[in-house]
Parts: C-alpha cells; structure tokens; sequence
C-alpha cells in the first residue's frame, strides 16, 4: 500500500514540475535535468552543507470556508541542508506566494526540525523530512495557519536536487481544513 501511495504521490510531484514554467511563484525550476534517479541516503555526504533553491506548491482551500475549492499557491523555496547533523539537519522557508489568480499572497512559510534517514529504505519511505508552519493571507485566504510536514528525497548522484510532498492543516477562523502539495529544488 505504501508503496502505490509513493508512486500515485511522485506521479503527482512530476505533474507539478512538469506544469511549473515560469510561474509567477518565480521559484519554478522548468527542466532540471536528468537528475531523476533518487540518491542513496547512505551515500549522502557526512559534514558540509548545501543550499537548494526550488519551489513550495500548496494545494489550500480557495477562500476562508472549510471543505472550498482547491486553488494551488506557489511560492519560492530556499531550503538548507546541515549533512553533520541527523537531527535539526534541514531549514528553510518558502515566501513570495502567489495564489491560483496570480494575485501576490503575504506570508512566509518555515521549514523546521528536519530529519535525515540516512538507513531508510528509498522504496517505501522518504530520506528526509520536516516540520512547516506559518500563516499565508491575500487571494482568496484570510490569515491561514499553515501546520504540517514535508518528507522527501535527495537526487543525482551527487545529491543536486530535492523534491518531495507537503500535507498538513490549514486554520481560518472558520475552522480546519486539510492540504497536500509538494517541493522541489537545486542545489545552488
């Protein structure tokens, strides 16, 4: 079953990349190569640091109600990755959103407390994952708490890209609704 579920959800991250052009979320990365192949997380580096840059695509409510529309927001992505650390490994933000009709959305989401897995078996689980949280308002979200997690992988060889899911809870004063998405960055 997880296995399905890691399929049909990098289906949908491809789907993502695939449609992010040049998006007004100017994070967007159009093609990033061959780098498709998900990278051994014992292979992965044990000191350094790297920084990606990407996107952050958030599938939220589109208006305040709980169970409304779907409207994709998208922003840019600055993700850092401390390879000496297992615990606390990944930081980062996501800012610069931009809602489905293209109008600027104010609000900075963070990414915490990332974890790497580096004895994780790719085929069933993800090599890293961490904590989002933040609060995104305009176009169509009044002041919306975002509170989640994202779980991804490191590609290429050399680890030069990241990508993977987001899913957690959004809060309105209206109540709490759910959302999914994903993210994807290159090394800088």
């Amino acid at each position: 079953m997880m296995v399905l579920f890691r399929m049909m959800v990098l289906g949908l991250l491809v789907l993502a990349v695939g449609c992010s052009g040049n998006g007004s979320g100017s994070g967007a990365l159009g093609d990033m190569g061959d780098d498709d192949v998900i990278t051994d997380p014992g292979s992965l580096p044990i000191n350094g640091r790297a920084t990606y840059s990407g996107f952050l695509s958030l599938n939220l409510p589109n208006g305040a109600e709980p169970g409304a529309a779907r409207g994709t927001y998208l922003g840019d992505l600055s993700l850092t990755v401390d390879f000496a650390s297992n615990l606390g490994a990944m930081t980062g933000h996501a800012d610069g959103f931009s809602g489905p009709t293209g109008d600027s959305v104010l609000g900075r989401i963070y990414l915490t407390d990332g974890i790497l897995e580096r004895s994780t078996d790719t085929t069933i689980d993800y090599t890293f994952g961490a904590g989002i949280s933040g609060t995104l308002s305009g176009d169509g979200l009044r002041n919306s708490v975002i509170a989640g997690n994202v779980s991804g992988d490191f590609k290429g060889q050399d680890a030069s890209i990241v990508s993977g899911v987001a899913y957690g809870n959004v809060t309105t004063y209206l109540g709490v609704d759910v959302f999914d998405g994903s993210f994807s960055g290159a090394q800088n």
